[in-house]
């Protein structure tokens, strides 16, 4: 991309998240509504909460969208690494917010993939491999762990595997657990959580994912 094209999106990037941001506040807000029986903290859905929530991803989208300018090789390219960088972002805020993953974020996302497929460098069929072989893999710690994995995760990991390919997806799976196994460890030493109480992997996949985009 052109050097003064690029100097644009720079200025351009905080108005965009914040544009993204609103329209993704409505979306999650909608998608909570409808998934009100499986929301960990239903009493939080406050107007206070709404306003902080459009920051948070404001904040978010802010850097996953420069990321996703300087890892872009190309201006179609660049247009899907943004749509991945909203679903990603709307994913982390939601998931720190109401340890859910909406299925309609992990749609969209699988979706992009399928989309995506003339502009993204692995071939179809490795990601489709990446996708189903992560979901069957993350489907199976579940049961082994009987529920220590959200079915929220499995989705996720298995939309992502179809976006990123083998390589990106392992990379993304290694970061993610190790990223989120240390957090853990610090809620769990600093007695912030509590052995029995969950806690979001889904954002650090999801970050992780983003960063993957260099691999």
């Amino acid at each position: 991309m052109q050097p003064f094209f690029s100097i644009f999106l720079i200025v351009f990037i905080p108005f965009l998240a914040y544009g993204t941001a609103i329209i993704l506040n409505h979306s999650i807000l909608w998608g909570y509504k409808k998934a009100s029986s499986e929301l960990e903290f239903p009493e939080k859905l406050t107007q206070r909460a709404t306003h902080t929530r459009r920051q948070r991803l404001t904040l978010v989208l802010f850097i996953f969208y420069g990321l996703a300018l300087w890892a872009a090789s190309s201006w179609p390219l660049l247009l899907i690494y943004v749509v991945y960088a909203a679903i990603l972002g709307a994913i982390i805020v939601m998931d720190f917010e109401q340890q859910i993953i909406l299925n309609t974020f992990v749609l969209a996302l699988a979706l992009l993939a399928l989309a995506a497929t003339p502009v993204l460098s692995a071939a179809l069929t490795e990601r489709i491999l990446a996708g189903a072989g992560s979901f069957a893999i993350f489907l199976l710690l579940a049961v082994l762990t009987r529920g220590g994995i959200g079915g929220g995760d499995i989705k996720l990991i298995g939309a992502l595997g179809l976006f990123l390919g083998l390589d990106r997806i392992i990379f993304t799976v290694v970061c993610g657990i190790i990223a989120g196994g240390l957090v853990s460890l610090f809620l769990l030493s600093t007695k912030r959580k509590k052995r029995k109480d969950a806690i979001a992997y889904g954002p650090y996949f999801a970050i992780a994912a983003m960063i993957a985009l260099y691999v």
